[in-house]
């Protein structure tokens, strides 16, 4: 199987760091974190994108790259 990516869009005035399998948003004073950790999905933020991939892209892995999708977009 191919590698499967996903990317999901920083909204503007929204600050977000990824460090030691935690993601932190910043907007103005407030600041949310959330653990996002699995084998084989990496999570990297450039400028204004944040991007999920897996290597194998097994069923497992997309399953858990749109979940950890639907929890970036809570964060915002």
């Amino acid at each position: 199987m191919a590698q499967a990516e996903e990317k999901v869009q920083i909204p503007e005035g929204i600050e977000c760091n990824y460090q030691n399998n935690i993601l932190t948003c910043k907007k103005d004073s407030a600041e949310l974190s959330k653990r996002l950790y699995f084998p084989d999905v990496s999570i990297i933020v450039k400028s204004r994108t944040i991007f999920l991939s897996s290597k194998k892209s097994t069923k497992r892995e997309r399953k858990v790259v749109h979940t950890f999708i639907k929890h970036i977009q809570n964060v915002f």
